[in-house]
């Protein structure tokens, strides 16, 4: 017969634990340059001690792999520094990233304007070519010139 068994937690043995786990993930947290480097620190941080697995987020493969191939210094360094020398695995994370993120899509699209044939006034184009330096070559006099009766014609 299976009968229900009643799990029972020593909430007095389970407090300094989880205590000393938080207290050891805050001081991780503000010296984390100086375990993994300020290169490396600028792309991760620690954010969970749960179990002596200790969760890290890196922001890119280069740091994952970084941070993956410092593994042993971590632990070895959380050891000598916090006194905690349980066996910590380090797990990896990376965030997706932007580009990859679900984009909303916007609630109303807009319609696009049509667009309208500009006509450039010869007079205008002819009037910037007098203007031009004569040190510039005549096809470059034409181009500059059409080029703003262009933008002169969008924005009179």
């Amino acid at each position: 017969m299976n009968e229900d068994k009643k799990i029972i937690i020593d909430v007095k043995k389970l407090l300094p634990q989880v205590a000393r786990r938080i207290h050891i993930l805050e001081q991780l947290r503000s010296t984390w340059p100086s375990v993994v480097g300020p290169a490396a620190a600028r792309h991760s941080a620690p954010y969970d001690l749960i179990n002596n697995d200790l969760y890290v987020k890196v922001t890119d493969n280069h740091t994952a792999q970084i941070i993956a191939n410092m593994k042993g210094t971590i632990a070895r360094k959380i050891a000598d520094r916090y006194d905690y020398h349980e066996d910590v695995k380090i797990k990896i994370t990376q965030d997706i990233a932007p580009e990859t993120k679900a984009k909303t899509k916007p609630a109303a699209v807009q319609p696009k304007k049509s667009k309208q044939a500009v006509t450039v006034d010869e007079n205008l184009v002819n009037k910037y070519i007098a203007e031009c330096p004569d040190a510039l070559p005549d096809d470059a006099k034409l181009a500059i010139s059409r080029l703003r009766a262009y933008l002169h014609a969008l924005r009179p």
